[in-house]
């Protein structure tokens, strides 16, 4: 009598249960070491103006990391300015300088804003730097910290964004697939008119394809929208 053979039943290939998420915590969404937040004034020139230390309560908890990332400074410095052209460049906290724009700027300041915010890259992955596979490591504010928290973050700027356009001022946001449809449904959260998704193509794309498993990312999106005139968007609640 001839056995057959003692076949092993195989696992679904996502019946593992997924690990248990450890709770988000608030300093995470900003992907940096603690910020103290100042007090200051946006003057008329653009320049700033520090009106006092910080809070003691001011300062955000140090976020989970694998390397401690550079602190932008706080309050935000003016580090390039042409008065014939109304440029001012500064290095700090996005997220800081908008709000003391808004504060400073209630009916808006902007018509026109174009962002190119982080793409949430590196994560220990690949590309290619003069002909060498190099890892993908431009600093902690570019590590993802997972769908929730990166979404939370896109969400927080254009919000602040929101607060600082003109009636009916438009928004141009540039991204890779890694991070622009969490933008663009921040966007449809935040109630801006769509106007356009503009592929953006680039004839050299970093990097190229080094596996040759997949299609090489030659294309950016830009988001177009507009602000409209009901902003802020309703807020409904259950009933």
């Amino acid at each position: 009598m001839q056995k057959k053979p003692n076949r092993r039943k195989r696992k679904g290939l996502y019946s593992r249960t997924a690990p248990a998420r450890a709770a988000a915590k608030p300093a995470d969404i900003l992907n940096a070491a603690p910020v103290p937040v100042h007090a200051f004034e946006l003057r008329e020139d653009g320049t700033i103006l520090a009106s006092g230390p910080p809070p003691s309560d001011g300062v955000r908890p140090k976020p989970r990391a694998e390397a401690p990332a550079p602190v932008p400074p706080s309050p935000p410095r003016l580090v390039y300015r042409d008065e014939q052209r109304g440029l001012w460049l500064y290095h700090g906290n996005c997220l800081e300088l908008l709000d003391a724009i808004a504060a400073k700027h209630p009916e808006g300041r902007f018509d026109t804003i174009f962002a190119d915010p982080p793409y949430f890259l590196s994560n220990g992955g690949i590309t290619c730097h003069a002909g060498r596979m190099v890892r993908v490591d431009k600093g902690g504010w570019d590590k993802s910290q997972g769908p929730e928290l990166n979404h939370e973050f896109n969400r927080e700027w254009l919000r602040r964004c929101q607060r600082v356009l003109k009636p009916n001022g438009s928004i141009w946001v540039t991204g890779t697939f890694h991070a622009i449809f969490s933008v663009g449904y921040a966007m449809q959260q935040l109630g801006f008119k769509i106007l356009n998704d503009i592929a953006w193509e680039k004839p050299n794309p970093p990097p190229p394809n080094l596996s040759c498993r997949y299609f090489t990312h030659s294309t950016e999106t830009v988001a177009q929208r507009r602000l409209v005139a009901s902003f802020p968007p309703p807020v409904t609640s259950a009933t």
